[in-house]
């Protein structure tokens, strides 16, 4: 516990109470707001803000390489294996004849940290 008054912002007339809101949760001054006042005890900035979900990253290694730089939030590994296949599904039909003999189609689903997941390997191999 804070040593000392809790002491909370004290709200002046807002023209917008959602600015307001958003103004405290980013723990920007608000019009009328000593800053010290923004301190929140406990650090009640972390506690309101709502919990991202992982990201994941879908790399493809074809002819060249396409590394995904962006990734995708979702909610778990699982929704992750889904996109995966759903997204491989996708790709692989609009590859159109262009997957020759000895070459490797792969995708990599790698977490937020680049630790590698799950694996998808077309191989297409010639025989003899």
């Amino acid at each position: 516990m804070p040593d000392g008054p809790i002491i909370w912002p004290r709200r002046r007339a807002h023209r917008d109470d959602r600015l307001f809101r958003r103004d405290i949760l980013l723990g920007r001054a608000a019009p009328g707001v000593h800053p010290e006042q923004t301190a929140f005890p406990g650090n009640m900035l972390q506690r309101c803000r709502l919990p991202s979900m992982p990201r994941y990253f879908f790399h493809i290694y074809h002819h060249c390489d396409d590394l995904d730089r962006v990734g995708e939030e979702l909610p778990d590994r699982h929704a992750a294996w889904q996109e995966a296949t759903v997204t491989a599904g996708r790709i692989l039909q609009g590859l159109d004849g262009r997957l020759k003999p000895d070459r490797e189609w792969r995708m990599e689903v790698t977490d937020e940290f680049q630790n590698p997941l799950f694996v998808l390997h077309i191989q297409a191999e010639r025989l003899k």
